[in-house]
């Protein structure tokens, strides 16, 4: 009886997410014209994506349009592109984050800018649109100063609100450059209408904000850099700011390295109501070599006070690394995205990465991806989604510089299961990725590394009465079964008598079992 117990709910292991996957990689071309375009953007809606294009408006190089395109599951076109552009005035998007899908199936929203090349210098208005499930115009609002107009206003990313309001960070300079850029939080009803407007900058800096969320104390947290007005010298530094249900700063942040080059950081909402935070942290600085550093992936999470309730690093310093985007899932992981620059004795490429944590940090898995390979060569992940078949979809855009690669800048999709793996047998793992593990109360475990070639490690943070284990094959199978002894902290399961595939552990641990998928690649 206990046999078939244990089968069946290996079987049940093949309804775990990252089995029956879709997979694909693919670059798409706005209007199928041959200039550059990149996709800060894409969402899943039911059985099909709609991704985000941003490119140059036809014989007006210097003003961009926006664009959607629909795929289906496969990264197929579906029709046409549906085409916002303006030869007077230019249409542009935010970063990742800024289209989004409203709630109760109520359309989209797009925030981005306006922008016109005047006398003194370019003036940009601030972008709000609303739009109906078809992707149809419900209405526009944009957002300046009072005349004569001399100050320009960028938005970058926002959140619906509760009360189907918005929520909106941005940037203020003046036009014609005689002022430094400083951040904008606006929020507005559910019609676009102003109900506050806040300005945050100090001193001869430039502050840039990037993201954007509401707290679970009722106010806002805001994530951005703080940017030194000399170009001579480094010290751009991650910076995050609270703001009251009003606008009011409650308390500012930075973070990074003071001494060395930092971007920018992203916001998010964790689980248990905390605020994660995702930026980059420089270990090594090169000043004055302006822009040039070596750093790693960093999460940290923070409460409402600003007080730090863990702050992880990730992997070894790599050059230029940047992070894009983080989000936190519905389950409480953390998803993260970005690039760096990789450079061997004859190859320097732009590589993209993902990295997945739990909701404590641990890391579950970091991948590297490609699509373009010769030298100097650009992959660069903006964005990323779960799917529909718990996987992920991630977009930015490629730049082929020499062969093999060939074409111009293009939007890029890429979509992998719930490991990262791009296919069942590739699946990127490095020889040099450095495992974080932090164990939580409903996860006393972690397992690494995955994929594995050969041997996969068990380590526990309490393991009193000792734990039962079993490994399935995909179909079902029970392949191994043992138990671990009590108080043993560390096991090993060897595969290397397996074949390469998809496989599942499963750890009964004082009657409550949990089974994690496990590729082997060797």
């Amino acid at each position: 009886m206990k046999s078939q117990i244990i089968l069946l709910i290996c079987t049940l292991g093949l309804f775990y997410p990252g089995y029956s996957q879709q997979y694909f990689n693919r670059r798409y071309e706005l209007d199928g014209n041959r200039d550059w375009n990149f996709s800060s953007n894409i969402l899943q809606d039911s059985n099909e994506y709609i991704l985000q294009f941003e490119g140059p408006v036809p014989g007006y190089p210097y003003y961009r349009r926006i664009a959607f395109q629909h795929l289906d599951l496969n990264g197929n076109p579906i029709g046409s592109f549906i085409l916002f552009q303006d030869t007077a005035n230019g249409y542009n998007g935010g970063l990742g984050g800024s289209f989004i899908k409203l709630s109760n199936s109520q359309g989209y929203a797009l925030i981005g800018g306006t922008s016109k090349w005047v006398t003194n210098g370019r003036y940009d208005r601030g972008l709000l649109m609303k739009l109906n499930n078809n992707l149809d115009t419900l209405w526009t609002k944009t957002f300046t100063d009072l005349p004569p107009h001399d100050s320009s206003f960028l938005f970058q990313n926002f959140r619906q609100l509760g009360d189907k309001g918005f929520i909106i960070i941005g940037g203020y300079s003046k036009v014609d450059g005689s002022a430094l850029l400083r951040i904008m939080l606006l929020k507005c009803d559910s019609s676009g209408n102003k109900v506050f407007r806040k300005f945050y900058g100090l001193g001869n800096y430039f502050y840039y904000g990037a993201d954007v969320t509401p707290t679970t104390d009722q106010g806002f947290i805001i994530g951005g850099f703080k940017d030194p007005y000399s170009s001579s010298q480094q010290g751009i530094d991650p910076i995050i700011v609270k703001f009251d249900s009003l606008g009011n700063i409650k308390w500012t942040r930075l973070l990074g390295n003071p001494d060395c080059e930092e971007d920018w950081a992203f916001v998010d909402i964790a689980k248990d109501g905390n605020i994660q935070i995702g930026t980059n942290y420089s270990d090594t600085c090169t000043a004055p070599a302006y822009n040039n550093y070596w750093a790693r992936i960093n999460l940290i999470k923070v409460g409402n006070s600003g007080s730090t309730i863990w702050d992880k690093k990730y992997g070894i310093p790599k050059l230029w690394l940047k992070l894009n985007k983080m989000k936190v899932l519905p389950d409480g992981d953390i998803l993260s995205v970005g690039q760096y620059f990789n450079c061997d004795t004859n190859l320097c490429i732009t590589n993209a990465w993902m990295l997945r944590t739990d909701s404590a940090g641990n890391e579950k898995w970091y991948r590297e991806y490609q699509m373009m390979h010769g030298n100097l060569s650009e992959n660069v992940f903006f964005n990323i989604i779960p799917t529909g078949d718990h996987g992920f979809a991630s977009c930015g855009y490629v730049v082929p510089r020499n062969q093999p690669d060939t074409g111009t800048q293009d939007s890029w999709v890429m979509k992998v299961d719930s490991l990262g793996c791009e296919s069942v047998d590739q699946c990127w793992v490095g020889t040099h990725e450095i495992i974080v593990k932090t164990f939580t109360p409903d996860k006393p475990f972690v397992i690494y590394p995955n994929p594995a070639e050969n041997i996969v490690n068990i380590e526990f943070y309490k393991n009193d009465n000792g734990v039962d284990i079993e490994l399935c094959d995909q179909v079902g199978h029970v392949l191994q079964r043992g138990k671990i002894p009590p108080h043993k902290d560390k096991y090993q399961v060897d595969m290397s008598h397996l074949n390469r595939g998809i496989y599942f552990i499963r750890l009964i641990i004082d009657n409550n079992s949990k089974s994690e998928k496990i590729i082997k690649t060797g």
